[in-house]
């Protein structure tokens, strides 16, 4: 993955909704990248009832997805269309987390 061999980033992948939630429940992550189109449960609902919980409060959350027009829901800090190329991957995550930690100070 692009990701790894860019960045010092430790990178933990999730096949559903459902394994991210088992996951997210036990380890706080920096960056959390959704699909939109993930089985079980589309991203954005994921990130919305997360945010909504309480666990991404110091999380960056970035949805991927294919649907140019997609809104940004709560908790969505940004959004990466698809097609992208993967070598320029983590600069755009980096950007985005970088976006919104200056609105949080802001």
């Amino acid at each position: 993955m692009a990701l790894t061999m860019s960045t010092k980033w430790r990178v933990f992948g999730m096949t559903s909704a459902a394994e991210a939630r088992v996951f997210l429940s036990s380890v706080a992550v920096d960056v959390l990248l959704v699909d939109e189109r993930m089985p079980g449960e589309r991203g954005s609902d994921l990130v919305s009832s997360l945010f909504m919980d309480g666990q991404l409060k110091q999380t960056t959350a970035i949805l991927v997805t294919a649907d140019r027009n997609a809104p940004v829901t709560a908790g969505v800090a940004g959004k990466i269309d698809k097609p992208f190329d993967p070598l320029k991957l983590a600069e755009r995550i980096a950007r985005i987390v970088k976006e919104r930690r200056s609105s949080s100070l802001s």
